[in-house]
C-alpha cells in the first residue's frame, strides 16, 4: 500500500472517530450524563457488568488512538467507579493499551512512522535517540533496579 493511500485511510479513520466522539458527547449531554458525578456513576451503574468492561475497553483504546487526554479519563474512572475500583480498571486498560501499542509497533514500526512523520522529523528523533544512548540505559535501570 503507498504511503498517500495510508495517509488518507489513517485521516479518514480519525475523522471518523472524531465525529462519533462528538455524536457520543452531545448524546451524553443531553441525556444529563455529563452534568454530574452522580448522573455518571448512575449509568455506568445501570449498564451492570458493561459499564465498567466498556471503560476498560476505552481505556486501553485511549492509549492506542487518542481519543480524549489520558488525564481526564484516569478522573473519570476514580469518579464514575471509585478510588480502589477506578485505579483498578484504569490500570489494567492502560496496560492492555500500551502492549496492544507496542505490537503495533513492532509488526508495523517504520512503514506507520513514515505515514504519520514527515521525512527530517524522523531523521531528527532518530538522532536525538541516538545521542542519548546514556539516557536508554538508566531509564533500565531506574526500572529494573528499583530500590
Amino acid at each position: 500500500m503507498n504511503e498517500l493511500r495510508t495517509k488518507n485511510i489513517l485521516r479518514y479513520v480519525s475523522m471518523f472517530g472524531l465525529i462519533i466522539c462528538a455524536i457520543l458527547a452531545v448524546w451524553a449531554w443531553q441525556r444529563g450524563i455529563l452534568t454530574s458525578q452522580q448522573a455518571m456513576s448512575d449509568f455506568v451503574q445501570k449498564a451492570g457488568f458493561w459499564g465498567p468492561a466498556l471503560f476498560l475497553i476505552l481505556q486501553a483504546v485511549q492509549v492506542v488512538i487518542p481519543i480524549l487526554p489520558g488525564g481526564i479519563s484516569c478522573l473519570a474512572g476514580v469518579l464514575i467507579l471509585g478510588s480502589w475500583l477506578g485505579f483498578l480498571f484504569n490500570y489494567i486498560g492502560i496496560c492492555v493499551g500500551s502492549m496492544i501499542a507496542f505490537l503495533i509497533a513492532r509488526h508495523f514500526g517504520r512503514p506507520v512512522l513514515r505515514c504519520l512523520f514527515r521525512h527530517e522529523q524522523l531523521a531528527r528523533y532518530d538522532q536525538w535517540m541516538q545521542s542519548r544512548k546514556h539516557l536508554s540505559l538508566w531509564l533500565a535501570i531506574a526500572i529494573f533496579f528499583r530500590c
